[in-house]
């Protein structure tokens, strides 16, 4: 497994429409996140666009995008990363972990109120760029693919 440097690339939110409850079906989760991988450094893009594939060609279109996904405030007020995208799968839960790590501090600095993380990927398939690198390939069961941190 490669060691990166993990950075966000951008983080636009709408703090009236990221919060959310959790089981809410991903079509009507309004914030997306993709991650990009350029030499050693991870970059995550977060942004309430219709799609996955409309962040890639807003922020970072000549980027190789290596997996992406959901990401809320739920009503414990912790920051969920969930899910997948469709057009480029789903990534790592350390990957996740990581992100989360970095978000909620700039997430609070906004006044956003949050108060852990949560990581939720179960039934989730990680993009190919992971799997070559020793990640497993699909998250299957709350055991192996869901996190929480206080």
């Amino acid at each position: 497994m490669t060691d990166l440097e993990y950075k966000i690339g951008q983080l636009e939110v709408n703090p009236k429409r990221i919060v959310q409850f959790e089981g809410t079906y991903s079509t009507n989760i309004n914030h997306r996140f993709i991650v990009t991988i350029s030499n050693n450094l991870a970059l995550i893009y977060v942004a309430e666009e219709q799609s996955h594939y409309n962040i890639h060609q807003k922020y970072c279109k000549d980027e190789e995008v290596v997996g992406g996904g959901f990401c809320i405030i739920n009503e414990n007020k912790k920051f969920v990363i969930l899910e997948k995208s469709t057009d480029y799968k789903g990534i790592p839960k350390p990957i996740a972990l990581e992100f989360a790590k970095l978000i909620v501090p700039e997430l609070q600095d906004r006044n956003i109120e949050v108060e852990g993380i949560l990581i939720n990927l179960i039934g989730t398939e990680v993009n190919a760029y992971w799997i070559k690198r020793g990640y497993q390939k699909y998250y299957h069961s709350k055991d192996d693919g869901y996190e929480s941190l206080p």
